[in-house]
């Protein structure tokens, strides 16, 4: 019980950013010029939400999702931050396919965005320790 409230906290609190992300890519940048808002769409997709989100789940604070400065740690170790989104989707894939033996539900669910999480640790967690 207490994760599910935990969960609905969570949600609550990411709203907000939600919101605001669907009103600047829906509500403003597609009606200028849809092919533009589909392509940064795209890019922020994947290069900028998994790791305000895993910021966001670690904090646990609405300030969090607005933490762009976290952004200089995908930007200053972007090839280690691609490998680490490669093996993301990769590994989405996979659960995807074993979705049809019904193995793959459970563990997509909470595998999610495990490398997302342990690039925020080797990265932002040990920066962040380095500066005290």
């Amino acid at each position: 019980m207490d994760d599910l409230k935990l969960g609905f906290l969570m949600f609550l609190k990411s709203l907000p950013f939600m919101f605001l992300y669907a009103i600047l890519i829906v509500g403003v940048l597609y009606f200028v010029n849809e092919t533009a808002a589909e392509t940064l769409n795209l890019l922020i997709c994947f290069f900028v939400l998994p790791i305000l989100m895993i910021n966001f789940f670690r904090k646990q604070t609405i300030e969090s999702y607005f933490e762009f400065s976290i952004l200089k740690h995908v930007v200053g170790n972007l090839g280690d931050y691609l490998v680490t989104m490669i093996k993301q989707y990769a590994l989405s894939i996979i659960f995807m396919i074993l979705i049809f033996l019904l193995v793959g539900i459970p563990a997509l669910y909470v595998t999610g965005s495990i490398f997302v999480a342990n690039f925020y640790g080797r990265r932002v967690e040990t920066k962040r320790s380095q500066e005290f």
